[in-house]
């Protein structure tokens, strides 16, 4: 009754206008000069007012008029009409996705202020599916005193809506059809699976004791664009058919155990990921990326160490069992680091930093069964057909050339340590002279809510056009609500506060080079600020910090020796200083692609980070290995040279493969992925060179230096 009161009042004049005999148009400017009010607001239809008495809706605005809505409210003449029992609030989105307006609701306003029920009452909230209809549904359960309040709210209200507001935003008010005595009850409507799964957590944040303050909000569509999500998309099976092709190629029939085994694993990512409604971004694939690079080296481990035992005069069945049993030890040892940092990250990173942390768990507790399982069952059925087989582990000129490659990394380490010192030094004078392009995450800048007349048909066309016209500065271009509108954030001029007018006509200027035809208008202008950025970066320099304490301690441990865990942290730190270092000097040239340092540069760095350890760990548990079988050998550092030279094979073949991922998702993906996979191209690439060059003879000079340490017989025991 309340709200039928106040859309009455509210409507008189809106009703009186519309009797008029003028045309809809000039009927339409005479309304809107004589009620101002009704010019931003739409009240309700006619039907409304009569056959729907107890609709909480007053009316309806544009997302931009609501501001004006709100002002005209708090005028001391409008205050008086408005009931003290009712609180007026805004929808929090659309109710229909094809409607551009927010929705204004009259809700019961209590003397304190305070709700009938709040969060604290929800025990737990979940989206569902209507056994009915098939129909996506919110379940929610309350506690003991929770479902009392409930039960006589929705006996005391039938018929009429409940709203369910978070921060002063309703974000919905279903109809109560009947008493719900027992707390358990069920959400209804015309909801999409992301919809419900979002109202969900709204109800279960409604549980949270402190205040949360939105800055902003929107519904927005994929930030990649359409077009380059699918080349994205593309690229990445063409890169795992690659890697497949690889595999098959080098170990021939065995690779097509590996193949099959990497497709699984493949398929239990995408899966588990699915299950648990885990989004898949630029962090989420770079996960991805480096669980299956994981997956190829425990393979590649295997591999290797059964050719090894075949090529000692072991028939097949032996050499996979003692295959198996010798791989295993590298292969835990590896994943274990890898599964710490990703623990780590997901327990302390924020936004991108945790995406990829629970990724990455996934990754590679199912890399782990493709791998040691699967790959196993496969290998074991083979061999229980017949003790001889055919299968191919390696091509035989590979693998002779490997096998004599006689490279002395351990002799020259002192020259390579003189290279390494001098290549850092040039990082830092590069760093020092060019600085960082800084993208708008850790920045702010401005953002601009644009509407064409018709949607854009090519997303990397407007930033190539906005970026020249920006001076070389890359936006970030979303779709949003309808497809003819982008929001586009800019951190160009960001330094200049009073460079609004300038950034504008910069903005049109882009816009129209390609789009002037489609009459694009700037519906909103908005300045932001780095502050949720500096959350995830601090955050994720947390995590990193974390866990390389974690993976030095691990080393630490199983190693029983601190040269290992030290040698480990400054080859990452090396790692992670040459790719700052290659993207400040491609910033300086001005290349074509986003070389900026934001959030999705965060998630190379640790796929960089998360790789190089599992490679380093592989040969430090063969040099752990070699020590503990060769005790009478006359020199440490023969063993390390050999430890070095039975790896080389797998450390090269583990590298090409990740390096063919990378580099077709480079020159596939598109412009806005270019930058994200030249870190990790450039990363695994740098990685590689720095555990046989760095970590490995870094660890032998330490041994030697601090701990007296020459011969084998006085090396580390067996952990």
């Amino acid at each position: 009754d309340t709200t039928q009161s106040l859309t009455e009042a509210l409507g008189d004049s809106a009703k009186t206008d519309a009797e008029g005999n003028q045309s809809q148009d000039e009927q339409r400017k005479k309304f809107e000069r004589e009620n101002p009010f009704f010019a931003v607001l739409t009240p309700p239809s006619q039907d409304q007012f009569t056959s729907q008495s107890t609709s909480p809706v007053v009316g309806y605005a544009l997302p931009t008029d609501t501001a004006q809505v709100n002002a005209y409210l708090r005028l001391p003449e409008v205050r008086p009409l408005l009931p003290a029992d009712v609180k007026l609030l805004w929808t929090a989105k659309p109710d229909s996705p094809d409607s551009p307006y927010l929705t204004l609701i009259a809700i019961a306003n209590t003397r304190d202020g305070v709700a009938p029920l709040t969060g604290d009452a929800i025990v737990d909230t979940k989206q569902d599916f209507d056994p009915d209809n098939n129909q996506p549904i919110v379940s929610m359960s309350m506690n003991v005193d929770g479902a009392k309040i409930w039960r006589k709210m929705t006996g005391d209200n039938k018929g009429r809506s409940v709203a369910v507001v978070l921060d002063n935003l309703v974000y919905t008010y279903p109809t109560v059809n009947q008493e719900i005595p027992n707390g358990q009850s069920v959400i209804s409507g015309n909801f999409t699976v992301e919809e419900a799964a979002d109202l969900a957590n709204v109800l279960k944040a409604g549980k949270l004791r402190a205040p949360v303050r939105i800055e902003g909000g929107e519904i927005v569509g994929p930030s990649l664009g359409v077009q380059t999500t699918e080349r994205g998309l593309i690229s990445f099976v063409l890169g795992f058919l690659a890697v497949v092709g690889f595999m098959v190629a080098y170990y021939r029939g065995s690779g097509v155990v590996a193949s099959l085994a990497l497709v699984l694993n493949l398929v239990f990512i995408v899966g588990v990921s699915a299950a648990f409604n885990i989004a898949m971004t630029l962090p989420g694939i770079a996960g991805i990326i480096l669980s299956l690079a994981m997956a190829v080296d425990a393979n590649v481990l295997i591999y290797e160490r059964i050719r090894e035992e075949l090529e000692a005069g072991r028939s097949f069945r032996p050499a996979i069992a003692a295959g198996f049993k010798n791989a295993l030890s590298s292969i835990i040892d590896g994943n274990v680091t890898t599964l710490i940092t990703a623990i780590i990250l997901t327990w302390v990173g924020q936004g991108p930093v945790r995406g990829f942390g629970v990724t990455l768990i996934i990754g590679i507790l199912t890399s782990m069964v493709s791998a040691v399982i699967i790959t196993r069952m496969m290998l074991d059925y083979r061999s229980s057909k017949s003790e001889k087989t055919n299968l191919s582990f390696g091509v035989a000129g590979a693998t002779r050339f490997f096998k004599r490659s006689g490279l002395n990394l351990v002799g020259a380490r002192k020259r390579n340590y003189a290279l390494l010192v001098g290549l850092c030094l040039a990082v830092a004078v590069c760093i020092g002279g060019f600085g960082f392009k800084l993208g708008v995450d850790f920045l702010g800048g401005r953002q601009y809510l644009v509407e064409f007349a018709d949607a854009p048909k090519d997303l990397d066309v407007v930033r190539a056009d906005l970026k020249a016209a920006f001076e070389g500065n890359e936006p970030v271009v979303k779709t949003i609500g309808a497809s003819q509108q982008l929001l586009i954030t800019t951190a160009y001029l960001q330094e200049q506060p009073d460079a609004d007018e300038q950034v504008e006509t910069k903005l049109l200027a882009g816009l129209s080079v390609h789009f002037a035809a489609q009459q694009p208008t700037i519906l909103r202008r908005t300045t932001i600020g780095p502050t949720v950025a500096r959350d995830i970066r601090d955050s994720a320099f947390k995590a990193v910090a974390l866990s390389l304490l974690g993976i030095f301690l691990y080393i630490f441990i199983r190693f029983r020796r601190w040269q290992f865990g030290v040698s480990a942290v400054i080859s990452l730190a090396f790692n992670v200083l040459i790719v700052l270092g290659l993207f400040s000097l491609l910033g300086a040239l001005n290349v074509q692609f986003s070389v900026e340092i934001d959030q999705v540069f965060i998630a190379a760095v640790l796929t960089i980070v998360g790789y190089t350890i599992n490679d380093t760990v592989v040969v430090f548990d063969r040099i752990r290995e070699n020590l503990d079988e060769h005790r009478s050998s006359s020199s440490l550092a023969e063993l390390y040279r050999r430890a070095l030279n039975d790896t080389l094979s797998r450390t090269v073949i583990t590298a090409t493969s990740v390096l063919l991922t990378s580099a077709i998702m480079f020159f596939i993906a598109g412009t806005v992925l270019q930058g994200f996979m030249l870190a990790i191209f450039m990363g695994i690439i740098i990685g590689t060179f720095s555990t046989l060059f760095l970590a490995s003879p870094l660890s032998l000079d330490l041994l030697v230096r601090f701990s007296g340490l020459s011969k084998p017989k006085q090396a580390l025991a067996t952990s």
